[in-house]
């Protein structure tokens, strides 16, 4: 909770939270009705807030990987040991081999004995990095950032500072007095 206060007003990191919570919502509701049903068979000490908590942990540890052409989320043993780099080219790649029903990581790169070996979590940026995994870089090419602004629909110079705009993020500006941006930094 203190953690979530000193982000506040984060427009990226609120959206991202209320994604997870969103998530946790659907899964207390497709998940705890039969525990409930049945809480016997699920031990005295389960409860809401542990389930709460083992849903975050396999969300927090877990990323896509394609099984039978289909992209899935997993959680790999070891595999959440690994740190992430954003860095075209330098990570490793986890991938699921069928014949010999086996999660592999394999170095896109040659490596030397004794140095640390890489995987990436995908283009993420620090918002998302921060909420799904607890950290940010200090250097992100995928990092975004969330701009708001406006300009007041009676205002005789409205439309001069619109045109002001560079050209990527002219958007509508239907919206009355705020529009939100985002583009990559």
């Amino acid at each position: 909770p203190a953690d979530r206060a000193a982000l506040k007003g984060c427009v990226k990191v609120e959206q991202l939270l209320a994604q997870q919570e969103k998530a946790l919502e659907e899964a207390e509701k497709s998940l705890l009705t039969p525990v409930r049903a049945s809480p016997k068979e699920f031990g005295e000490g389960f409860s809401p807030e542990r389930f709460r908590w083992a849903v975050s942990l396999v969300l927090s540890r877990s990323f896509s990987v394609t099984l039978v052409d289909e992209p899935m989320l997993a959680v790999i043993p070891l595999v959440d040991l690994f740190n992430h780099v954003s860095l075209p080219g330098t990570s490793s790649s986890v991938s699921f081999d069928a014949k010999s029903s086996a999660f592999l990581i394999r170095a896109i790169q040659p490596s030397v004995p004794g140095a640390e070996v890489f995987i990436t979590y995908g283009d993420k940026g620090n918002a998302e990095l921060l909420t799904n995994y607890g950290f940010a870089l200090g250097t992100n090419l995928s990092h975004v950032a969330a701009v708001s602004f406006g300009v007041p629909a009676d205002d005789p110079l409205a439309m001069q500072k619109r045109m002001m705009l560079p050209r990527g993020l002219a958007l509508s500006f239907d919206a009355p007095f705020e529009q939100d941006l985002c583009w990559s930094t």
